[in-house]
């Protein structure tokens, strides 16, 4: 995958996540969530993204469940460039490893930020910043978060029990 680009991945590289006993690397290219076997480089499409996919979109991070029988891809709807008051709405799509069966949890909303494998739940990142700025006496701008808090939420798998973790200090 080091020739594919993905508009949401690391430095244009497609995002992926290796399994915690090191067997596989599942990537998330093309619409597409792939399996790779890390011995061999045997490559299977797992599931197909694209009817979560559409202008506007982002699929990208991937997480793991606790369990290693999900993984959970963040889905990002970009800003509205003539909508100054719009901001990015973020859920995520759960991938059933064993099945390749898809869905948004109902309840899902927020960035995926990680798992907490010892709590088996996901943490998500709510609220957004605002970069506003500000001119200053000498004429030089100073940048602020206009916008509200960043919070991280203890959440399961599904989106729901949230726990507030605490604030995100970006």
């Amino acid at each position: 995958y080091g020739e594919w680009e993905e508009d949401p991945g690391y430095y244009g590289r497609p995002w992926a996540v290796l399994t915690l006993d090191g067997e596989y690397v599942y990537v998330n290219a093309g619409q597409k969530l792939h399996r790779v076997e890390m011995e061999t480089g045997k490559d299977e499409v797992i599931a197909d993204l694209a009817e979560y996919w559409e202008d506007g979109i982002t699929l990208g991070k991937l997480v793991l469940s606790a369990s290693g029988e999900r993984i959970f891809v963040g889905r990002t709807r970009s800003i509205d460039p003539d909508d100054l008051d719009d901001r990015p709405q973020h859920d995520w799509v759960t991938v059933d490893l064993n099945t390749g069966a898809t869905d948004i949890p109902p309840a899902a909303s927020g960035a995926l930020m990680g798992c907490a494998y010892d709590e088996n739940g996901i943490i998500v990142q709510r609220g957004n910043v605002i970069w506003g700025t500000r001119e200053n006496a000498d004429g030089s701008r100073t940048f602020y978060n206009a916008g509200g808090t960043m919070e991280l939420y203890l959440v399961d798998e599904d989106g729901g029990n949230e726990r507030r973790i605490g604030e995100n200090i970006y």
